[in-house]
């Protein structure tokens, strides 16, 4: 994703475009490949001068933690969501309900992604993205997967960083950790990066 950001004629003057068109070409390049009938999901930052960008397709999700608070950044894409349905519907597709959960066509959950052929005529890959002015209160940026997302909440996370807001060392590894700790079952995959953004600034 970084070589085809540094490589799009807009990184530089169109950051949002850059990372719109970079999402789309590998979406497009995965759909191409016949050996991938799967898909993913992709949340990306930017950090240019004094601002951040995220772009979000699918249900991973970003935080910022400022002045001690945790908010989102960005929202999940999935078929629970009303307007991510109605989109779907438009498109001819159905949301069907299975033990509680939204699922495409009776068997995806998310609504945005990258590859997925089979749905593919049902979601996107569009992300949203958001602009942010870095703030001299703002601390970090945390970013994971939905199997972090679906057992920390925001309160969870403010609770388990207070007072290491400035702490780099081990951070990711001992939320990751924390989420392992409360879900003992069915374990879902967690990826997750925690980016402190007064430090960068400082380097920068």
């Amino acid at each position: 994703m970084h070589i085809l950001l540094a490589s799009h004629g807009s990184f530089i003057e169109e950051p949002k475009t850059a990372l719109k068109e970079s999402i789309e070409k590998i979406d497009k390049q995965v759909l191409e490949n016949s050996s991938i009938s799967g898909g993913s999901t992709a949340l990306c930052a930017l950090i240019r001068g004094e601002k951040l960008y995220v772009a979000n397709v699918g249900d991973s999700k970003a935080v910022l933690v400022s002045n001690g608070e945790v908010r989102d950044l960005t929202r999940q894409h999935r078929a629970s969501n009303e307007d991510e349905k109605m989109l779907i519907e438009s498109r001819g597709g159905v949301v069907i309900d299975r033990k509680n959960t939204s699922l495409v066509q009776g068997s995806l959950q998310l609504s945005r992604s990258i590859g997925d052929r089979k749905y593919k005529q049902y979601i996107t890959c569009e992300p949203d993205i958001v602009e942010h002015e870095i703030a001299k209160d703002d601390q970090m940026v945390i970013m994971a997967t939905d199997g972090f997302w679906d057992v920390m909440s925001n309160q969870d996370v403010k609770e388990l960083i207070q007072n290491r807001e400035n702490e780099t060392s081990g951070l990711s590894k001992m939320l990751v950790e924390a989420a392992i700790e409360k879900k003992k079952y069915g374990l879902d995959n967690i990826s997750l990066v925690a980016i402190h953004l007064q430090e960068l600034m400082k380097s920068e």
